[in-house]
């Protein structure tokens, strides 16, 4: 209530969440990146999956997550891991 307009660009980008929306930014960052993987897998074949892999293996090795407004608004999935 402090902010609105921050408060309004956080929920569009889904940096803030509201209790137990955890899955849903996971999904809605999945969908828009999907025709993307489809054109370069169409492109380069399995190669694709090179970059959904290292982004695997630097959540699991480097603790990569994405960015949080603070306390209380950590996704419930790292959507790299």
């Amino acid at each position: 209530m402090d902010h609105p307009v921050l408060g309004e660009l956080a929920g569009m980008t889904t940096f803030y969440q509201p209790n137990y929306m955890g899955i849903l930014p996971v999904f809605l960052w999945c969908m828009l990146i999907l025709p993307v993987f489809a054109a370069l897998e169409a492109r380069i074949g399995d190669w694709a999956l090179a970059l959904p892999l290292a982004l695997y293996a630097a959540a699991h090795l480097l603790g990569l997550a994405p960015p949080v407004l603070g306390t209380g608004t950590e996704g419930g999935f790292n959507p790299f891991a």
